[in-house]
């Protein structure tokens, strides 16, 4: 598997502290302290279809995970298992469910504070919630969507 590691390394927010407007870049969660990503690409191994991509990101002031899978075509299913396999890593960050796509899934993590304790309340500036790029794992489960 290639694992691409491009989520920032952890920088205080010396803005936040001053009162200034906030930066666009995320706060890293506990959770995704050094290693991270290579503990998300340990739980990962062994996985079927074989996951030949772990890519993580950030954009938009969030960080995400893209998976691509060696296959012709994944299956819906692909989407909850490979994120049941990721989610544990995360805690407490949320794992959100965002695209499907032929041969890919990709994810995004809402670290918010509140969205981590079960809250809804949107982000504290100027950049759309998590919640507006992507589906909690446990919705889409109870969305009893056919083939998934």
């Amino acid at each position: 598997m290639e694992v691409i590691d491009d989520w920032p390394a952890a920088e205080p927010d010396t803005q936040a502290a001053s009162g200034a407007s906030t930066s666009r870049r995320v706060a890293p969660s506990p959770a995704l302290a050094h290693g991270a990503v290579q503990r998300l690409a340990a739980a990962l191994a062994g996985f079927e279809p074989r996951v030949l991509t772990l890519h993580c990101y950030e954009d938009v002031g969030l960080r995400w995970i893209a998976l691509s899978f060696d296959s012709t075509v994944i299956a819906p299913s692909v989407v909850l298992r490979a994120g049941d396999c990721l989610a544990p890593e995360l805690t407490p960050a949320v794992l959100l469910f965002s695209s499907l796509r032929p041969r890919g899934v990709v994810y995004l993590l809402d670290e918010s504070p509140a969205r981590a304790a079960g809250a809804s309340r949107p982000a504290a500036d100027d950049r759309l919630p998590a919640s507006r790029y992507g589906v909690a794992l446990a919705q889409l489960r109870t969305s009893r969507t056919a083939g998934w």
